[in-house]
């Protein structure tokens, strides 16, 4: 476990040359991947575009940084403003679970949600 944090810190302080490509991948697959989740938006509201497509639904992924928050880019949540309120779909393969969010704050396509 100390040496998935000291790799950690490595990759975080930009000496990520002195790993190996395996010890990258343990990182990944140990530390990084289970943050990851699904982010589903869609909307009461469908509207659709000239072709038929339902512009108030998109999809992406995030990670979390805590319990209750989760970062994505806001382009995730970039469906058309004729939707009106965002229905927001939280779900991690890893620990079972799919939860509702909240949008709490973006600046330069980075948004934080909460749980």
């Amino acid at each position: 476990m100390k040496a998935m944090y000291l790799g950690l810190l490595a990759l975080l302080s930009g000496a990520d040359s002195a790993l190996a490509q395996t010890d990258l991948e343990i990182l990944i697959a140990r530390t990084l991947r289970p943050s990851v989740v699904k982010i589903d938006v869609s909307s009461n509201t469908p509207a659709f575009d000239k072709d038929g497509n339902n512009i108030c639904q998109s999809q992406g992924t995030g990670f979390a940084i805590n319990r209750n928050t989760i970062v994505t880019a806001d382009h995730v949540l970039g469906v058309s403003p004729d939707c009106g309120s965002l229905v927001i779909v939280v779900r991690s393969k890893r620990y079972s679970f799919e939860t509702l969010a909240t949008k709490l704050a973006s600046e330069d396509d980075v948004v934080l949600l909460r749980l």
